[in-house]
């Protein structure tokens, strides 16, 4: 919000690879009216591990709604790791995720 107020950034995207929906970041985008923060979970989506190969083919399309946003802010997490015990959904034998970043 300072770099907004500040001129400096116009849009931000979120772009929030957690297995959780997101629904706090949400929030306090619709409190806040952040209209100006475009912001895409990938929990609202992708639950499954039948899903994983969709969701890793779908993350250049998602990058690019984000185009013309100043700066992106990239959430990690870790629970869509083949280890978490709250997602593990990235668990296909085509893909080598073994980490957040991979």
């Amino acid at each position: 919000m300072v770099l907004h107020d500040a001129g400096e950034v116009q849009r931000v995207g979120i772009l929030d690879f957690d297995e959780h929906c997101g629904d706090g970041t949400d929030d306090i985008i619709a409190r806040l009216g952040l209209k100006w923060v475009v912001h895409f979970t990938a929990g609202r989506r992708y639950h499954h591990a039948s899903q994983a190969k969709e969701f890793l083919k779908a993350i250049p399309a998602i990058v690019c709604k984000m185009a013309d946003c100043d700066v992106i802010l990239y959430q990690a997490g870790a629970d869509p790791q083949v280890d978490d015990p709250l997602g593990g959904w990235l668990r296909t034998s085509g893909s080598n995720i073994t980490g957040p970043d991979q």
